[in-house]
């Protein structure tokens, strides 16, 4: 992977917190990764549609985000595409959280 790819499936690694509250943070987050993601688009596209599917986003969803009529930046649909994927994986993991094995230690 390039420096641009390790650096955007880093930082697509890294938990996202669940915001509903407006968040400077997040419009910087998008930001960056749109950026990131039009670099990957012009010179690396197969890339970029490996991290897509690695991260498991829908590929109706996909689909939709690089579609001719969508108004939007193409890039800026992908970034928040996995900004959503992102934000149900961390739900899943807290909804599926076993609890610490620590209260066994006494267990006799």
């Amino acid at each position: 992977m390039s420096s641009l790819d390790e650096d955007l499936y880093d930082l697509m690694q890294n938990q996202i917190p669940d915001s509903s509250v407006e968040d400077p943070n997040q419009d910087r987050l998008l930001d960056f990764m749109t950026e990131r993601i039009e670099a990957l688009m012009a010179d690396q596209f197969e890339t970029l549609m490996s991290m897509m599917y690695r991260l498991d986003v829908s590929e109706a969803k996909l689909r939709n985000a690089l579609a001719p009529d969508n108004p939007e930046n193409p890039a800026r649909s992908l970034a928040r595409l996995i900004i959503q994927r992102q934000k149900q994986r961390v739900a899943t993991r807290d909804k599926y959280k076993q609890n610490s094995l620590d209260d066994w230690i006494d267990f006799e």
